[in-house]
């Protein structure tokens, strides 16, 4: 049925719109990966001036260098505080061999300075419990066919959403985002996605590859998305729906819009099992509070059926290897407020973001400091504290207090 309303719905709705061919631009001040990905226009081309740009850029190449020092403090009753230092380098590589035709690689590697003792004694062996480990987040050609018509095909990165926190519509990762961290660090999938602009929607399909190469393992996703007229109000409506062999198909939804100076956003994902069912809901808002500074706020909760009512099952999903922080819980709300450049920093910025578990009444509170004051180096601080519930709420298992990261990042 889920299916049916889909079509039906992806029939009627482009009717209900109009567009021109510049819906889609390609935008010199964009990273060079995402360009491609709006289209160039359902004309099929560049203008004149966008073309010289692309000309003189044919190949961009860069990366980061970036050292982490992490710092864990238990109660000392339980288990020993401990540090961990990871170094990592990203490189990636963005070579145009013409207006319609892109290759993009991006990879990194990991130095463990000093081990993860958790992830010792988790991966004991030789194989798993290495000094150096590398990363593929994507290696993939894009290309237009057929004048409006865009290909990716290799590994990519793809994240589905209106939610800041939380995403259950983000099927095809089956690692979940660190929510507590601002970019989305994962490996790439396996994937050739077609992207056809329609008026001013956008119709996806996406065939999903198994990361292990099984033949019986392939999944496929259809996704539309479309504009809400803008004499109604800006914003945007999604559906999703994704599904594999010998797995249960699940369906999403989002929509976002503006009430004024308020962002609104719901999400929802949907399957016959129940316990498949999760929402996400939030508000975001930005204050001007001066006439150069202003703050973000933003308030969101998550409904996850499937996850625990109760702190005395947290052992079963440990043991079972369910355990996800921040989504082993029936219900969360997250908070954050965001201070770009404050009172005239103008190299500063700063955060506050707030996890509230509403099943055992535990709070996770994490603050940040981001220093960008040199060329392209930057120099971050972040300290995170647990309170409230007991003992066994999901925060403070382990006996885990406090933690704290030291970051220092060079772009190139």
């Amino acid at each position: 049925m889920f299916k049916g309303l889909f079509v039906l719905f992806f029939l009627m709705t482009p009717s209900l719109y109009s567009a021109t061919g510049d819906d889609f631009p390609f935008d010199a001040q964009e990273s060079s990966a995402d360009q491609i990905e709006k289209g160039l226009s359902q004309e099929g081309g560049l203008s004149e001036s966008e073309k010289t740009i692309q000309e003189n850029e044919k190949t961009e190449w860069g990366g980061s260098l970036r050292s982490d020092l992490m710092f864990y403090q238990f109660d000392h009753t339980i288990r020993d505080d401990y540090i961990y230092s990871p170094f990592v380098t990203s490189l990636f590589l963005d070579h145009k061999w013409s207006d319609h035709l892109r290759f993009f690689f991006r990879g990194q590697g990991t130095y463990h300075l000093v081990k993860d003792p958790i992830e010792n004694e988790l991966n004991s062996s030789a194989e798993e419990n290495k000094d150096v480990e590398t990363q593929l987040d994507e290696l993939k050609v894009q290309f237009l066919a057929f004048k409006n018509l865009f290909v990716s095909l290799g590994v990519q990165k793809l994240k589905w959403g209106a939610g800041r926190f939380w995403n259950p519509s983000d099927f095809l990762n089956q690692e979940v985002k660190n929510l507590v961290e601002k970019e989305d660090r994962r490996a790439g999938l396996r994937l050739a996605k077609f992207h056809l602009p329609v008026n001013e929607s956008n119709f996806y399909y996406i065939t999903h590859f198994s990361p292990s190469h099984e033949q019986d393992w392939t999944g496929h996703a259809l996704r539309y998305e479309v504009p809400i007229p803008s004499s109604i109000t800006p914003g945007e409506i999604s559906l999703t729906y994704y599904g594999r062999k010998n797995q249960e198909g699940r369906g999403a939804g989002d929509i976002s819009f503006a009430l004024g100076p308020i962002d609104v956003y719901f999400e929802g994902a949907f399957a016959q099992s129940k316990e498949m069912n999760s929402f996400v809901a939030g508000v975001n808002y930005e204050w001007q509070y001066s006439d150069q500074d202003f703050l973000v706020f933003n308030l969101e909760s998550f409904s996850n059926p499937g996850g625990v009512s109760s702190p005395d099952d947290y052992l079963g999903k440990i043991m079972n290897e369910q355990f996800i922080p921040f989504h082993v819980a029936q219900r969360y709300l997250a908070g954050s407020l965001y201070f770009p450049k404050p009172w005239h920093l103008t190299h500063t910025d700063f955060s506050i973001m707030l996890i509230h578990n509403q099943v055992d009444h535990g709070h996770y509170l994490r603050w940040g400091a981001l220093w960008y004051g040199y060329k392209k180096f930057t120099v971050s601080f972040f300290a995170g504290t647990r309170f409230g519930g007991s003992q066994n709420s999901e925060f403070r298992l382990g006996g885990l207090n406090h933690d704290y990261l030291a970051r220092a990042e060079y772009q190139f």
